[in-house]
């Protein structure tokens, strides 16, 4: 019985019913602890392939720059770093925002050092930022985190990359 409630009960459910153990959400995207133990802590390589990802906010959300390194091998996993990322401090007040200069010197700077394929930009508040950057050459491709067209399809390989622990990551607990 409890091996095959394990397999039909959320996990949250399972933990707080079957284990006695406290959560702190009913719902949780990834399986616990699969994300954590795909933390694998490595430098970059200056020579390897890189995309970024970048969603920028305005003053209440977090605007983030993520890394991905291709995988160099059929034996190699793709890996995935935190760039840098903008958080609203919690005492600051409605004045605080993202400093856009910065966000974009950041993909400037990796760009230059580092050989990048992509940068997948959310566009909402930043198609001005998007256009200077493209105009200094850096490869920038609209990806609109809105189109559920894109985003389902995408989550669900992501999801799967995961559990099936095809990818490595760097352990930032921001990411």
């Amino acid at each position: 019985d409890y091996e095959s409630a394990v397999l039909r009960t959320p996990e949250s459910e399972f933990r707080t019913k079957r284990c006695n153990q406290w959560v702190s959400s009913k719902i949780s995207w990834l399986p616990t602890g699969v994300w954590d133990a795909l933390a694998q802590p490595e430098e970059l390589d200056p020579y390897a392939e890189y995309v970024l990802g970048f969603d920028g906010s305005f003053s209440g959300d977090t605007t983030v720059i993520v890394g991905c390194r291709k995988a160099r091998d059929e034996e190699d996993k793709p890996y995935i770093f935190l760039v840098k990322a903008w958080e609203k401090p919690v005492d600051a007040d409605d004045t605080w925002r993202v400093d856009i200069l910065d966000a974009e010197n950041a993909i400037r700077d990796f760009c230059a050092k580092y050989k990048v394929r992509e940068v997948a930009c959310d566009p909402y508040r930043w198609q001005r930022s998007m256009e200077a950057l493209a105009d200094v050459g850096i490869p920038i491709v609209e990806w609109p985190s809105t189109s559920a067209k894109r985003m389902i399809p995408a989550c669900a390989n992501f999801f799967d990359a995961v559990v099936e622990k095809r990818i490595a990551h760097d352990g930032d607990p921001l990411l």
